[in-house]
């Protein structure tokens, strides 16, 4: 779920929309990430 949300944050960027960008991280792909049953970065 959290690449596909990935896939749309780029979509606002690639429109300068940095807004809500920043919203979809906050709201979809940090969320997931701060789980504890998240992969962690290598």
């Amino acid at each position: 779920i959290t690449h596909n949300w990935w896939h749309v944050a780029l979509c606002y960027l690639d429109g300068h929309l940095l807004h809500k960008a920043f919203q979809v991280y906050d709201q979809h792909i940090w969320q997931e990430l701060d789980k504890d049953d998240a992969d962690k970065a290598e």
